[in-house]
């Protein structure tokens, strides 16, 4: 379990090698020990595994759906889409509330799954419904103050940047290399910026960086 320290120490080794990085891979999930001896969240009377990515995958549009219904009037659910800081005892309730709406269907359990703390549980909500568009533009507004004359490319790949986190809550660095970045320069985000301006786009983004793909 790296930090996000030592995985920057190591993209910055190697940058001048991503864009020969492939695509995809055949390596499969672990799904990491949960609340009970077989590997499930008791839940009640009711215990819930997620097997595998495809399970999860399943189990997280479910989630979505429900999330994305409970938006417009749960208050905990529109601060993390805010990007505000939310208590445990906040992330407590909303889960009670999921439970209590839908038995048997817990944010905990793919939060398990993702390897996740229960303070890290927000994260996993964020990734499932997005951020809002205007708080993610707020967070870079700082970064673009710094850099006041980016060039027509630049302008394209901060807004499929800001599309992407705002759709997804989260990034990984490799993504930077891949598509749809690499559809600006087939070298990624170094075709683009200056390695010095690199860095401190990574530096801007280290709220919304996560250390896997898995999902």
């Amino acid at each position: 379990q790296p930090s996000i320290e030592k995985l920057e120490n190591a993209r910055s080794g190697l940058r001048g090698i991503m864009k020969y990085k492939q695509s995809g891979g055949t390596g499969g999930y672990t799904t990491p020990s949960t609340g009970t001896s077989d590997g499930g969240v008791a839940e009640g009377e009711r215990q819930v595994t997620i097997a595998g990515a495809n399970e999860a995958m399943i189990y997280r549009r479910r989630l979505k759906g429900i999330l994305d219904d409970m938006l417009a009037a749960n208050p905990v659910l529109q601060k993390i889409r805010q990007g505000e800081p939310i208590a445990v005892t906040e992330l407590e309730t909303l889960t009670s509330t999921i439970l209590t709406s839908h038995p048997g269907v817990s944010l905990e359990v793919l939060n398990d799954f993702y390897g996740r703390t229960a303070d890290q549980l927000a994260v996993t909500v964020r990734e499932i419904i997005g951020l809002d568009p205007q708080a993610v533009e707020n967070h870079f507004k700082q970064f673009l103050h710094q850099h006041p004359n980016l060039t027509a490319q630049q302008v394209r790949f901060m807004n499929l940047l800001k599309n992407h986190i705002a759709q997804h809550g989260s990034i990984v660095v490799d993504k930077l290399y891949e598509a749809p970045f690499d559809s600006i320069s087939h070298e990624g985000i170094d075709g683009v910026f200056s390695p010095e301006d690199v860095d401190d786009l990574i530096a801007v983004l280290k709220p919304f960086l996560r250390q896997d793909d898995a999902h």
